[in-house]
């Protein structure tokens, strides 16, 4: 009962990490302009918000990582699912859950990573950095942290196929 609990916990953690850097990387707030203004990975807003149509090779490369980082914590949350209902159920865990969790929670951590290091270094004024940025660094702070307890606790109770 207790790995079933760590899981779900792991889940959680996992899950909040992608929810917050997904909102993040959505919302037009990464960079504050004179005020209201603002600029995000997809949008420029001033008055009123309209679509970033002729983007710099940086900031696309922000988007692509970004994208990458969700995607990449997607694949953890249904491989820690995958873990979690497999312990419900007391069959065996499987030996590659771990290596595999680590690998989608340390790919979606150097994403986010990468883009927040684009971002950062490409915008004059770091202290006019927006929440959506300060968002997306604490998703994946929490996935890292999810998926490091995840890994912990599949090792600890996998005893399936080796």
């Amino acid at each position: 009962m207790t790995q079933i609990a760590a899981l779900a916990g792991a889940a959680g953690i996992i899950g909040l990490g992608s929810l917050l850097h997904l909102v993040g990387m959505a919302t037009p707030h990464w960079l504050k302009l004179n005020d209201p203004g603002s600029i995000g990975l997809w949008q420029v807003c001033i008055q009123f918000c309209l679509t970033i149509e002729d983007k710099a090779g940086w900031l696309i490369a922000c988007d692509f990582f970004s994208v990458m980082g969700v995607l990449s914590s997607v694949a953890a949350l249904v491989l820690i699912a995958f873990s979690f209902f497999n312990a419900f159920k007391g069959r065996p865990q499987h030996s590659t859950i771990p290596i595999f969790l680590t690998a989608s929670t340390s790919l979606a951590a150097t994403c986010i990573i990468i883009c927040i290091i684009i971002f950062a270094s490409k915008t004059v004024h770091t202290s006019l950095l927006g929440y959506s940025f300060y968002l997306s660094i604490a998703g994946g702070v929490l996935i890292t942290i999810g998926g490091i307890l995840g890994f912990i606790i599949n090792r600890r109770f996998s005893y399936g196929p080796k």
